[in-house]
């Protein structure tokens, strides 16, 4: 004689915006309370590496700009927020849920204190390595008035010829470029920096190329340090002796050469960091990256035809 067991389960009413609105505060939590909790990590854990990704990357990379991919991580991590969501919400619209223990006030709670616990870890990380200002006055020709720049605050190998570098100077922020590297000569003459001796190369640039810049003149020149060319205007009536670095100091200069106060060595802990790249500008838009010449700030082949 064949035994039947009957099971007895128990549906729940569910509330879809009540899901959509808990994703959107804790991603992930609305697909546990649409019985969906597998979804639901997968959507936290997914936010969390969007973040946590850029900075490990940006060390295995360390001479690369990383402006993309921080716009990027940005992009997601709010991308995957509202995903959760929405998710969550059509779950919740389609599916007869059934009770199960992860439908208690004491796992939401645990996963809610879990989830923001590893979101300020991961958002501690990130920031600790970079640092995403707004730039009070215009710097140009590559800098404009109210632009959001990242930083990167962490640089274990050091600075190279032809970074820009910000220098707190004062109460205000300075964005200047590494002309010469620590134990090198450097001088200034005739609108020219002269490195152990020898004159940076310069070239001209294409019309395409000045349109890119935030100038109104075309009174600037293609000046290329290392592997780095980047758009300058010199000041021939300016000269500086020849001076030499000693270790952890580096050479700063501004590329609008005017005036020769922002002429100046550093040591590495007064600089703040190397700056990434422009991630948001008012008046072109969002540009990650799109605001130095070529745009990841390295020449490429073409450029050395």
């Amino acid at each position: 004689m064949k035994t039947r067991v009957i099971v007895s389960t128990t549906e729940r009413k569910t509330h879809p915006w009540l899901s959509l609105i808990m994703s959107l505060l804790i991603p992930g939590l609305g697909e546990v309370y649409a019985g969906i909790p597998l979804s639901g990590i997968i959507f936290s854990l997914s936010r969390l590496i969007a973040i946590l990704a850029v900075p490990f990357y940006s060390f295995i990379n360390s001479s690369e700009s990383m402006t993309e991919e921080i716009f990027t991580s940005i992009v997601l991590f709010f991308l995957i927020s509202i995903s959760s969501a929405l998710h969550a919400f059509i779950k919740c619209r389609k599916k007869k849920t059934l009770m199960s223990w992860y439908n208690s006030s004491v796992f939401y709670s645990l996963f809610s204190c879990v989830n923001i616990i590893l979101t300020v870890i991961v958002a501690a990380l990130f920031l600790s390595v970079f640092e995403i200002t707004k730039i009070d006055e215009a710097q140009p020709p590559l800098f404009r008035k109210g632009d959001l720049i990242a930083i990167k605050k962490i640089t274990l190998s050091g600075y190279s010829s032809g970074d820009v570098v910000a220098v707190n100077i004062g109460s205000t922020l300075k964005l200047l470029r590494v002309i010469g590297l620590p134990g090198e000569k450097i001088g200034y003459t005739k609108g020219r920096f002269l490195s152990e001796g020898s004159e940076l190369p310069l070239s001209i640039f294409t019309e395409e190329e000045l349109r890119k810049l935030s100038l109104t003149d075309y009174d600037v020149i293609s000046e290329q340090n290392g592997r780095v060319r980047y758009a300058v205007k010199g000041d021939p009536a300016l000269k500086i002796a020849e001076i030499v670095l000693s270790a952890g100091e580096y050479f700063l200069a501004p590329d609008i050469r005017d005036t020769s106060e922002l002429f100046l060595k550093a040591e590495q802990f007064r600089i703040k960091g190397r700056v990434e790249g422009v991630l948001y500008s008012g008046e072109t838009g969002i540009l990650p990256g799109g605001t130095s010449l070529p745009s990841d700030n390295f020449i490429s082949p073409g450029h050395l035809k």
